[in-house]
C-alpha cells in the first residue's frame, strides 16, 4: 500500500473474466483498435462495471513487495460475497462523531 492508502494489484485473466466478462487479451485489443477514441474512453469501458462494488482479494506478497517495497500485488483469488467480505473486513467506524467534555470540579 501506498502512502495515499492505494494498492496496485495484478489481476489474470480468471479473475478478469470474473470481474468483467472479458479476458485481458480482448480488452487490451479493444484499447489498441480504439486508441484514436482514446479522449472519449481513455480506458476500456467495461471496467465500469466494477464500480461502486466491493471486492476481497487473496494476493501473494513476495520478498519483492517487502525488501524491495515493490508495490504490486498478484492476485491469487477474489470474491464479490458480502458475507464473506463482512466477516473479514475491519469494523468500520462510525461516521457520528463522539464529542468529548471534560468536567472539572471545583472544591
Amino acid at each position: 500500500m501506498d502512502t495515499n492508502g492505494s494498492v496496485s494489484l495484478l489481476l489474470w485473466d480468471r479473475e478478469t473474466m470474473f470481474l468483467i466478462g472479458k479476458s485481458a487479451k480482448e480488452l487490451k485489443e479493444w484499447f489498441l483498435e480504439n486508441t484514436a477514441a482514446v479522449d472519449k474512453y481513455p480506458y476500456p469501458v467495461e471496467l465500469n462495471n466494477i464500480l461502486q462494488r466491493k471486492f476481497m482479494f487473496k494476493v501473494i506478497i513476495n520478498t519483492e513487495n517487502i525488501h524491495l517495497q515493490k508495490e504490486v500485488y498478484s492476485v491469487v483469488k477474489l470474491t464479490d460475497e458480502e458475507q464473506l467480505i463482512n466477516k473479514y473486513s475491519p469494523a468500520q467506524p462510525s461516521d457520528d462523531l463522539t464529542v468529548c467534555h471534560i468536567c472539572s470540579q471545583t472544591s
